[in-house]
């Protein structure tokens, strides 16, 4: 899970670096290639320190610090950082710590802040109760996630994140029941999931998630974080919102990958957008789940019945993963697409 925002001004942020190997395949690249043409991560992210986030960015911080103590003079690519890490935070008593390897990361990502902070600055405290507005250059933020009741929970739970990188084909849970069948379910209530699921987990909980604005155009990042907040959070922007009631999105980057515990009809009720990213290879949790797809097709409102749905995926096998039909791509107006950039360049379908 990252994503590299560029824009026509030359702003550049990162939100979160992905697993290990999305260092060395593609952000490495990147990050040297910056270097040479003295271009500056003006914001990295770390939405939260789940392995599928943090471990990509732990490898960036690790090469910055590595140019920065072996040269006095160096300027680092990076200029800020986001992060939810607490260390030291005197506002809240940690009730306790694991040996996880969540906690471990975590530590490791607040030793490196701590290690460049004399030329990388740091905000360590993201929450809609101390600052809903936030902004970089011309990149407008507007807070969904996290307030402070879910970043307290960040150290009183113990959780496992060993991850699978595969990226063999796999198919969803329930990708052999059909779109009508699945959505037609109920939403799941929240806090009625299995905790294995991942979506009640202090990490999760703690996401910083946004609406990010550029030239009028607004793109929601959802990171893992509980839909319920993000529903209330929403709910209070008004200055958002179309005539129809609804905020008009270019995207919606699904929370936790696409799963069904993360998405309720209040949500589809407040976005209006035609595309949906799906951030997973879907190796560990078979994420994203066909019913969440099932009911966004059929349960959220379209501006005409024209409209299309665009699901974006970042591997090329996840396309199938679901098992849809090309004659339910036709009669249920959606598309399924592998594309790492948006906007889309070559629609694979």
């Amino acid at each position: 899970d990252s994503i590299l925002v560029s824009t026509d001004d030359g702003t550049h942020i990162l939100i979160d670096g992905g697993v290990k190997d999305t260092y060395f395949d593609s952000l490495e690249d990147k990050y040297e290639k910056f270097k040479e043409e003295n271009k500056k991560l003006d914001l990295v992210i770390l939405t939260h320190y789940d392995d599928d986030h943090i471990a990509g960015l732990l490898e960036l911080l690790d090469a910055e610090k590595r140019e920065i103590f072996d040269d006095e003079g160096y300027e680092p690519v990076i200029k800020e950082v986001w992060s939810n890490s607490f260390d030291g935070a005197d506002w809240f008593e940690k009730v306790s710590r694991y040996d996880t390897t969540s906690s471990f990361q975590n530590d490791t990502f607040t030793q490196f802040m701590e290690d460049i902070k004399h030329k990388v600055d740091y905000k360590d405290y993201i929450s809609i109760n101390y600052e809903k507005y936030l902004q970089k250059n011309e990149v407008k933020f507007i807070i969904l996630s996290p307030d402070n009741t879910k970043v307290k929970k960040l150290y009183r739970k113990e959780n496992d994140n060993t991850s699978n990188e595969s990226n063999s084909q796999t198919y969803s849970k329930d990708a052999d029941k059909s779109i009508e069948c699945l959505a037609k379910k109920s939403f799941k209530k929240s806090g009625g999931f299995k905790k294995e699921s991942g979506e009640r987990r202090a990490e999760n909980g703690s996401s910083i998630a946004f609406i990010l604005i550029y030239k009028e155009k607004k793109y929601l990042f959802l990171a893992d974080a509980h839909i319920p907040l993000i529903v209330e959070e929403l709910s209070k922007h008004t200055e958002c919102f179309n005539s129809r009631g609804k905020i008009e999105f270019e995207f919606v980057k699904l929370s936790h990958h696409g799963s069904k515990n993360n998405l309720n009809q209040d949500f589809l009720n407040l976005i209006e957008t035609n595309n949906f990213i799906v951030l997973t290879n879907g190796s560990k949790y078979k994420h994203p789940d066909k019913e969440t797809l099932s009911k966004i097709i059929l349960n959220m409102p379209r501006k005409d019945n024209d409209t299309k749905i665009n699901f974006i995926f970042n591997y090329s096998h996840m396309v199938n993963h679901n098992k849809f039909t090309k004659e339910e791509c036709q009669d249920y107006k959606f598309r399924l697409i592998y594309s790492d950039v948006f906007p889309i360049k070559d629609k694979n379908e």
